[in-house]
């Protein structure tokens, strides 16, 4: 029939007629009329399809008159009639469908499943008709086919009686649904009474008549009271023959029914003995049994009730996975399997093939071969094997036919392989000869068929029976084997083989679409509508359309139209246009689910001319099917009531397509319009995907009945508050586990308790048992009841708890260094009553005198702030009660009491002695104690406070673990108090927590807490594993403490792949955080793919391990099965394996451009960074079909950032910028924004801007010039500043000039409308507010910037920060540890003020108590800024407080050694060793948590450090480290040296190498083990590279030191994924290096340095060279040479392209060179390849320098460097603007001359005419000017500017000296007292001052030089100046940085001070090779000191 010269002749059509639904439109419509009209009557019944109908109806309709026919026509018509449209049904007479009903019926099958509301619209119209003429309904509905029965709605039926219905006799020849049938139900119970077990109407006999209509109507209810005994038993054989029409909970009742009856249902039952009539009775609901249950049968009547099972497929069909393995198992047991060496086919005959269904994928092993061929169909129809059970039999089953060669050789055996061709691998299937290709060929139309089956079968199977995951995975395995099977037919494709398929195309790609002949997709068309096809495959069936019917689709016949149905709507919006959409047409889109169905529902309301929907009426809306879908939500809602209501039933089998709010809007809507009673009757089966949107009210309506009809699909659909609402305990556990498997995990997490047991309840098949009761249980056997009247202090538990002993390190409230402080004598407390005023000092003798009171264990500081309190809060009737407490406590009034214990600090209650306070709070009942308990967690309560009050009483401890399971007690204490409380209860319960326990303060847990934990069972308690995925607790928890509750439950629950619905949605932020060797093992892309739609939920707290992982593998799936992988899988995956493995094959084989266009715009959100897409956004806009317009632009969003400049400076303007709002903050780069704002200029007038249009700027306002910016109103500047500020907040290092300008403006505007400049400050971040001058912070009030509490929320700057310090010193007095304005609360509230502004003198004044340790972790915000000389001095002052220079093994409480422990930095290894055990454990344990601290310590420092870590838990004597052996002491290993690193494990290096790749400290030897120990345990490179690619990324920067042979081994596919990795191992390269460079010679030495940049090129070489040679393409080529890069390639290096030679710099095209100019401006350039580079420049812009444009030449950057005098001293373009961004480049060639053409350029000839402001611009261009211009500039202009010139990095000796004594001109020659931060913002120019001057400065200023200065200063000066006792005052970090010139000049008093302060070794030379020595001996500074003394006296001689 495809032969396009096929004639349709009378033996031919007599013949088809028998093979009718093969023919298709286009060979039916070679018949000619006058052929079809006269051998029509041969066709007429044939099972045509649906489209051929279509064609024939369209060529025959002429010849009828609609409203005319008669049943006779009807007749003639055949099955045509169900080609008609629901307009031209409307028409025929109703008489015929009524006279002709039972032929319809006849000639009905097949018509109602495509057309739902054509058959719906028939019975309308028939039942219209026979109440008309009085035709008893009962006479049809029991005649009518029952095709169109089903289509009878279930209402009427109401009416009839049994007789009606032909007596019961009849019944069981209905074939009702189930919404019929309980309607039939209801009636029969009307008539012979309810169900009852009297009642011997329903005895066996008499519901076998009844047959389904029985079991699918009858309720539970009527079940449960079914006869029992002989009776159910008479019963037994027809429930059997109805089982399909029974849910779960209708099984479960038979069979607890059953039990009983067998007399099982007792627990001691055993040994029950049934003779074979009763198995054979029974047996389908022993289906039902437990493996316990079976065990109570005798082992005979056990086996063979398992025989009867095993031998019956259709009940195995019906059981569970769970349920035929346990059944399995027991058959093992009893019949001992597991110790047969073999399993035969007799064995297979005896135990029936069914039972094992059961397997797993052990027991395949032991199958004989002659079982598996046996049985091989029969396993194959096993629905509840496992992927690893039927890949393991498929394997066998291969392996005894000798491969897939010989299995092809086998047709019998190929056949009973069936879907297990599933597991097969068949990619060499297409390599197989000819006659086998065949073979196979032959069989695809029945292997898809059943695959099809299988799938539809597995999809009914709950989540709770097959994992989602699971189900994911076999999708994949058929997508692979689809496209497997299609390239073995490949060479044959025509309609009949496209057939073959069953409507699974969905893998064809467009090129495979586009190879179709035209004419095989017309006349396959019909097929082409049943696959799901992406937005690319559409558009290329459109074309392929347009081909065959013409490009102008508005002269297209509608029957072409009709005919290709969902696929126009590839279509461009031109050609829709032009169509006509009817209702004819849209009843066909509607039969199937249609892309963008919005679309063509606009242009069908636009062409029918519909303005309202409410004159929609029900023919139309029940014609639109899926259509409907594509009305919006408000559309919807204009629809009438009745109308919807009318056509529900119709709807629900629409309605799969519906969202949230659209189903919503439907239930209201019917909600509405229903009669009052309407929910309490309505038939959920009839609602389907309707109930989604009912109302919990309405829900809550529903009966047990209706509620197990709701559709599983439904459930997952309900808004997840409706869901909770309605569905409480009772209501959940009347649900099927279908339905309880499909609440989705946004569900769960807002379920209670007990709605979790119902659920798991009815998962796992419990009923009877109360899930609210449960609940309560679950919850009480953690719960300690206390009446809430009634005072603690007698109650065991608290009793219990304040025996404990004390724990605390403290004495009272002081500390072991604070003797002096502390008030425990009288001659302290003397002296300290004489510095009180007279009534303070008489209320404080009265303390001391009492009995009841002690201030021994306060310091003075502390007991000042309570006395304070005391006498200022609390009149003197207060204070006498306070002192007499003991005597009144027990009258007062109990509202004073809570008062009190609500608003007094809590240390008051430390005034008194323990007794007395335990007593006060003893007598407190228990909720006025949880009052005083939550006092305790205020920020003005310290630590120190909380763990004295515990030691003392720990009631609140006791309260809170009493309440444990209250849903109030997650974060009921945080942070270091919360560590107090979890401590104490580790004293009072060593293990025997419960994870309720960890509520309490989860922010506050340690991985160690978990291990308290000891009863594994607290981890399968359902209700503790809902506490557990409480997002308020997982979102909280440290992500340490995660990764351990994931091992917990790993080995609690076992592999997550075997987890239950419930335990896998629940704990899913712990399967994210599993170990990566469970990860490794356990995870597979499919669960990937299911995990990937609840990422919302995990997105914060999921591990970079597991994202890595997961990637890894999707990608490897991704790129393996490329040509069959699904739409729906790519899209899921985008974003995934796009940030996280980066193949660069994921792009170049896997997604086509069109994907990544349509994908990506989701992965903005996702985190995905343009930088790392620009090959990706590359691809997409450089694609043929790729087209810029508006759509274009909204889908790249943000990643818009990645297209080339060169790219987009062809895009129109106009069209950017009217889409710009959508684009304008991207990350675009500075010569991107440039060329943009020069297209945009000549669209947009700056000078009537207002704020609105400078938002719409975005981040182009960057690129303004300041004469640009001059014409913006000020105004609209200052209207916008709380936008513009945060704008140019990362910009202004870069762009001063800009943001000066700005901020002139905006000061000038405001302040001229009286605004004071603070108000100003409050929109500015610390990037911006550094450009403001200094006396503009100065005019400010602290008040303007609303009080000193707004001071924390400020984005304060360095240089700022000490201004305002001052000012609050003004405010506040001076700080002192006597002035409590500065407690620590206070300091905590200046934030960035204190911690920067405060001089080293108030640090030193900071208070010596427990309030120090609550500011410092607020200090620690701040660490990486701080200045190195306060952290020393904090450290100094927590020396003083600890007695450490004194003391030894000094303890310090866990949550205050917490608190300080960053500070530790500063410590030696000495000071720690001081610390007891435990407390040096968790200083470095907490030290180690965050880079920030440890980077602050040198190399030498932090292996001084780690060497005492060595002597913590063993680990120096460990021979191999595990990851819990060092994952708690986290970058404390950056420490360690080549033999530790030595001794790592597989587990330690996957825990550890994503924070030492971090690590600057690590030796080169150290990295060289780590990477050799990595590549070791990963088998090698390559292995590493196939197997474990993410360990690449994991290294980072380490990779430096990889041995580049092994590169040289790796095949293509391992190069491929070396490659993918580069830009994310350069970005750890670049940023280690960077620290690396700024660190002092002494630390890192030179050579060192020197030698990692070498390694750097050697890497990047090898690495480039390997862009350049691998293939990434479609199909494996032969290596190819070189080729030349792009700027892709380029941007993937980070900047770290020192390597690049000149030939390949020049091999850049200019597109791609210009593209990339921002990736060449951070390497130092060779002469060869700024030669290069300068080529490149003259050929993108020219040769005649001065016609440049001033973007050319800012965009060059540092590459004007490679461009000869002539060239730059041609520029004619240099103004402010351009030496601003010029100016942040350092210019080894070009500086003068650039500095001259600035000059030239802006008339300047004379330098001194140079202001402040354009001085502080040129940034480090001022190395340009000759000594003489520098002699030359103006002094007060340097000393203006001095603040922006400190970052200077060029500065010769010479010229930094010349700058210094400008500004001490300026400033004068006394600078005592000049401020530090004075000095600190001179940075490096301090560097320059003359010998008296900086001989002048104090401790403070000397402190506050920079280390730059430090390194910068002239030899002889820095020993002149820097005396011994000057050294000493410098921090560590200025003490590093003194050079080997600087100390070779030192005499030996000035040598030894230095070696006291200094933390590093000095280099020896750069000869050294990065080798250290140990600080200079003191015998060797004396030897120095005398050479000094001889040198010396020999020179004055």
């Amino acid at each position: 029939m495809g032969d396009p010269n096929f004639d349709w002749t009378p033996d031919k059509i007599d013949l088809i007629s028998n093979f009718s639904s093969a023919v298709t439109p286009a060979t039916f419509n070679r018949m000619n009329d006058s052929t079809l009209q006269h051998h029509w009557e041969h066709l007429k019944e044939a099972n045509l399809s649906s489209s051929v109908l279509v064609s024939a109806w369209n060529r025959m309709k002429q010849s009828y008159t609609l409203n005319s026919l008669t049943c006779n026509d009807l007749h003639d018509m055949g099955r045509v009639i169900f080609a008609m449209s629901l307009k031209e049904l409307n028409k025929v007479p109703s008489s015929a469908l009524l006279d002709c009903v039972n032929y319809i019926g006849e000639i009905l099958e097949g018509v109602c499943s495509e057309k739902p509301a054509f058959c719906s619209k028939m019975w309308e119209k028939i039942k219209e008709e026979a109440t008309s003429v009085g035709t008893p309904l009962k006479d049809i509905v029991t005649t009518i086919d029952p095709e169109l029965l089903q289509f009878v709605p279930s209402e009427d039926f109401e009416d009839l009686s049994l007789s009606d219905l032909g007596g019961i006799d009849n019944l069981h020849n209905l074939r009702l649904d189930a919404a019929q049938s309980e309607v039939v139900m209801e009636a029969i119970e009307r008539e012979l009474g309810p169900v009852s077990k009297g009642n011997l109407n329903y005895t066996g006999q008499q519901v076998e008549k009844m047959g389904a209509i029985f079991f699918q109507g009858a309720t539970l209810e009527s079940l449960e009271n079914l006869p029992e005994g002989t009776e159910l038993m008479e019963s037994l054989p027809a429930i059997m023959e109805n089982l399909e029409f029974m849910n779960d909970k209708k099984l479960k009742v038979v069979y607890h029914k059953l039990q009983t009856v067998l007399g099982m249902d007792a627990s001691q039952s055993t040994d029950v003995c049934l003779d074979d009539s009763t198995i054979k009775q029974a047996v389908g609901f022993f289906t039902q049994a437990s493996g316990d249950d079976m065990r109570k049968l005798a082992p005979d009547t056990r086996k063979n009730m398992l025989s009867e099972i095993g031998n019956n497929a259709d009940l195995v069909k019906t059981m569970g996975r769970e349920g035929i393995r346990e059944h399995f198992q027991v058959l093992k047991e009893t019949e001992n399997l597991d110790s047969k060496s073999s399993i035969t086919a007799d064995d297979l005959s005896k135990y029936g093939a069914h039972i094992f269904c059961g397997m797993e994928e052990v027991d395949v092993d032991k199958l004989s071969d002659d079982a598996l061929d046996l049985h091989l169909a029969d396993f194959d129809e096993c629905e509840q094997l496992d992927t690893q059970t039927r890949k393991a039999l498929a394997d066998k089953a291969l392996e005894s036919s000798n491969g897939l060669s010989g299995l092809m050789s086998d047709p019998e055996k190929l056949e009973s392989m069936g879907t297990l061709l599933l597991n097969v691998d068949l990619t060499e299937a297409a390599t197989l000869p000819q006659d086998k290709k065949e073979r196979l060929g032959s069989m695809v139309g029945t292997i898809m068929e059943d695959v099809n089956k299988r799938v539809e079968k597995r999809e009914k199977r709950s989540g709770g029976d097959i994992p989602t995951s699971e189900k994911e995975e076999e999708k994949m395995l058929q997508n692979e084997m689809t496209r497997k099977l299609w390239d073995v037919v490949a060479d044959t494709i025509d309609c009949q083989t496209i057939q073959g398929f069953h409507g699974d195309l969905s893998f064809l790609s467009p090129s495979d679409i586009d190879d179709l002949d035209p004419d095989v997709v017309a006349e396959c068309l019909s097929e082409f509508q049943k696959a799901d096809w992406d937005v690319e495959q559409l558009e290329t069936f459109a074309n392929k359309i347009k081909n065959k019917y013409g490009n102008d689709t508005g002269a297209w016949d509608k029957d072409v139209v009709m005919q290709a149905g969902k696929l126009i709507s590839g279509l461009d919006t031109e050609d829709i246009e032009k169509l006509t959409l009817d209702s004819d047409i849209i009843e066909v889109l509607g039969q199937s689910e249609i892309k963008e169905p919005e679309k063509m529902f606009k242009k069908f309301v636009a062409d029918q001319g519909i303005v309202s929907m409410d004159t929609l009426d029900s023919d139309t809306l029940r014609g639109m099917g899926k259509m409907v879908c594509g009305m919006t939500s408000d559309q919807m809602r204009d629809l009438q009531g009745s109308v919807i209501l009318d056509v529900t039933t119709d709807l629900s089998s629409a309605a799969d397509c519906l969202d949230e709010e659209q189903l919503k809007v439907i239930g209201e809507k019917l909600d509405t319009a229903s009669p009052p009673d309407y929910w309490e009757n309505v038939n959920m089966n009839e609602m389907g995907m309707l109930a989604a949107g009912m109302s919990a009210s309405n829900i809550e309506k529903l009966n047990e009945d209706q509620l197990s009809s709701i559709a599983p699909n439904a459930i997952k659909l309900m808004d997840e508050d409706t869901f909770t609402e309605a569905f409480k305990p009772e209501k959940l556990s009347k649900l099927t586990s279908d339905q309880v498997t499909s609440i989705t995990p946004k569900a769960m997490r807002k379920m209670d308790i007990g709605q979790l047991i119902a659920m798991e309840n009815v998962a796992n098949g419990v009923s009877d048992v109360n899930a609210t009761v449960a609940a309560e249980e679950s919850k009480a056997r953690f719960k300690i009841d206390i009446p809430m009247n009634v005072s603690v202090r007698s109650l065991d538990t608290f009793v219990e708890v304040r025996n404990l002993e004390s724990t605390t390190c403290m004495s009272g409230m002081a500390f072991a260094g604070q003797d002096d402080n502390k008030l425990d004598s009288s001659n302290k407390r003397s002296v300290f009553a004489d510095s009180l005023p007279t009534d303070v000092r008489d209320f404080f003798e009265r303390i001391v005198s009492s009995a009841d009171h002690d201030v021994s264990g306060f310091t003075t500081f502390e007991l000042r702030m309570v006395l304070d309190f005391l006498m200022n809060h609390v009149d003197q009737a207060g204070r006498d009660t306070f002192l007499d407490l003991r005597t009144r406590f027990s009258s007062l009034p109990r509202e004073d009491i809570n008062q009190t214990v609500t608003t007094w600090p809590p240390q008051l209650h430390l005034l008194m002695k323990p007794n007395l306070m335990c007593s006060t709070l003893g007598q407190m009942d228990l909720e006025v104690l949880n009052n005083f308990c939550k006092h305790l967690t205020s920020d003005e309560v310290s630590t120190a406070t909380v763990i004295e009050m515990l030691n003392r009483c720990g009631d609140c401890l006791a309260a809170a673990n009493a309440s444990r399971v209250n849903d109030d007690i997650i974060g009921l204490i945080t942070g270091y108090k919360g560590r107090v409380f979890l401590d104490k209860l580790q004293q009072w319960k060593p293990d025997d927590w419960d994870i309720y326990h960890l509520m309490f303060a989860p922010d506050s847990l340690k991985p160690e807490d978990i291990d308290f934990i000891s009863n594994m069972d607290n981890y399968r308690d359902i209700s503790q594993i809902y506490r557990l995925g409480d997002p308020d607790f997982y979102l909280k928890i440290p992500k340490k403490v995660m990764e351990k509750l994931a091992r917990k439950l790993y080995k609690a629950l076992g592999a997550p792949s075997t987890w239950s619905y419930l335990h896998s949605n629940m704990l899913l932020p712990y399967i994210v955080n599993m170990p990566p060797k469970v990860l490794k093992s356990d995870l597979t892309a499919s669960m990937v793919i299911s995990i990937m739609p609840n990422y919302d939920l995990i997105k914060d707290i999921v591990n970079k391990k597991f994202m890595k992982i997961a990637a890894w593998k999707l990608s490897k799936y991704l790129i393996k099965n490329s040509d069959s992988v699904s739409a729906d899988i790519k899209e899921q995956a985008i974003c995934l394996v796009l940030e996280f493995s980066t193949h660069k094959k994921l792009w170049t084989k896997v997604y086509r451009e069109r994907e990544l266009f349509n994908y990506l715009n989701q992965c903005a959100s996702f985190g995905v960074s343009d930088t790392r897409l620009s090959e990706v956004i590359k691809k997409i806009v450089r694609a043929k079909t790729f087209e810029w317009n508006q759509a274009a632009i909204e889908t790249l969003g943000s990643l818009i950032a990645a297209v080339p400049k060169s790219v987009l400076k062809n895009v129109n303007a106009t069209l950017l910028l009217d889409n710009w709002e959508q684009i304008k903050n991207a990350n675009f780069t500075m010569p991107t924004l440039r060329m943009l704002w020069k297209r945009f200029k000549t669209i947009v007038d700056l000078s009537t801007a207002d704020c609105d249009l400078l938002k719409l700027l975005g981040r182009v306002f960057l690129s303004l010039n300041t004469a640009e910016m001059q014409t913006i109103p000020d105004s609209a500047l200052n209207e916008c500043i709380n936008y513009i500020g945060p704008l140019l907040e990362d910009s202004c290092a870069d762009n001063k000039w800009l943001c000066k300008k700005v901020w002139e403006k905006v000061k000038a505007y405001a302040t001229g409308q009286g605004v004071k400049v603070g108000e100003l400050l409050k929109y500015l971040g610390a990037g911006f507010l550094q450009v403001l001058p200094k006396e503009d912070i100065e005019a400010i009030d602290i008040d303007d910037l609303g009080g000193i509490e707004q001071l924390s929320e400020m984005g304060i700057n360095f240089n700022h920060a000490p201004i305002l310090m001052r000012k609050v010193s003004q405010m506040k007095g001076v700080v002192s540890m006597n002035n409590t304005n500065y407690t620590a609360a206070e300091i905590i509230k200046m934030g960035k003020v204190f911690f920067h502004g405060a001089t080293g003198p108030e640090y030193e004044a900071l208070p010596e108590d427990p309030s120090l340790f609550e500011m410092l972790p607020h200090m620690a915000e701040f660490f990486e800024d701080i200045n190195q000389k306060k952290i020393e001095i904090v450290f100094k002052k927590l020396k003083k407080i600890l007695a450490l220079d004194t003391g030894s093994n000094i303890c310090l409480d866990k949550a205050l050694a917490e608190q300080i422990a960053m500070f530790f930095t500063a410590a030696t290894a000495d000071d720690l060793r001081k610390l007891s055990t435990e407390t040096r454990k968790v200083i470095l344990q907490t030290m180690g948590q965050e880079y920030s601290y440890v980077k602050r310590m040198t190399r030498q420092r932090a292996q001084q450090l780690f060497d005492v870590m060595m002597d913590l838990d063993n680990l120096g004597s460990k021979s191999s480290y595990e990851e819990e052996d060092i994952v708690d002491y986290g970058y404390m290993w950056c420490g360690q040296k080549s033999a530790q690193a030595a001794k790592f494990s597989e587990t330690a290096l996957d825990g550890m190498m994503v924070k030492l790749k971090s690590c600057v400290h690590l030796e080169s030897s150290t990295r060289s083990t780590l990477v050799s120990k990595v590549i070791s345990v990963s088998g090698g490179l390559g292995n590493m590279l196939t197997n474990t690619p993410q360990r690449l990324e994991d290294m980072g920067s380490l990779i430096l030191d990889l041995d580049t042979d092994l590169v040289d081994a790796l095949d293509d596919d391992q190069k491929q994924v070396f490659v993918s990795s580069t830009k994310k191992l350069m970005e750890s390269v670049t940023e280690v290096q960077e620290q690396a460079t700024s660190r002092p010679s002494s630390e890192i030495s030179e050579s060192e340095k020197a030698q990692d940049k070498s390694k750097v090129a050697s890497f990047g070489r090898i690495v480039f060279d390997l862009h350049l040679s691998v293939s990434f393409s479609k199909r494996r080529r032969r290596r190819r040479s070189l080729s030349s890069a792009d700027c892709a390639t380029i941007q993937s290096f980070n900047g770290a392209l020192s390597f690049l030679t000149n030939s390949d710099i020049l091999s850049l095209s200019t597109s791609e060179f210009t593209d990339c100019l921002a990736e060449f401006q951070t390497t130092s350039w060779t002469a060869d390849q700024l030669a290069a580079f300068q080529t490149q420049l003259i050929n993108a812009f020219g040769s005649n320098t001065a016609i440049w444009t001033k973007t050319n030449v800012v965009d060059s950057g540092i590459l004007l460097d490679s461009l000869t005098s002539s060239h730059v001293l041609s520029f004619a373009v240099l103004d402010d603007d351009a030496v601003s961004t010029l100016g942040t480049y350092v210019y080894s060639n070009n500086a003068e001359h650039l500095v001259a053409s600035f000059l030239d350029s802006q008339s300047i000839t004379d330098v001194s005419t140079i202001d402040a402001a354009t001085l502080g611009n040129m940034g480090n261009l001022v190395c340009g000017f000759n000594s003489t211009q520098m002699d030359s500039l103006d002094s007060a202009a340097v000393d203006g500017a001095s603040s922006d010139l400190a970052s200077v990095t060029c500065l010769t000796s010479e010229q930094l000296i010349a700058l210094a004594n400008k500004i001490v001109e300026v400033q004068g020659t006394d600078w005592t007292s000049v401020t530090s931060d004075t000095v600190s913002s001179l940075g490096i120019l301090a560097g320059g001052l003359p010998v008296s001057v900086l001989e002048d400065l104090g401790s403070d200023q000397i402190a506050s030089i920079s280390t730059s200065a430090i390194a910068a200063m002239d030899p002889n000066t820095f020993a002149t100046v820097f005396t011994a006792a000057k050294i000493s005052e410098m921090s560590s970090a200025q003490a590093n940085s003194v050079t080997s010139g600087q100390q070779a000049l030192l005499n030996g008093d000035q040598l030894a001070a230095l070696n006291e302060v200094a933390t590093t070794t000095t280099a020896q030379d750069d000869s050294d090779n990065g080798s250290t020595r140990t600080n200079l001996s003191t015998t060797l500074a004396v030897i120095l000191t005398v050479i000094n003394l001889l040198v010396t006296k020999a020179w004055t001689m």
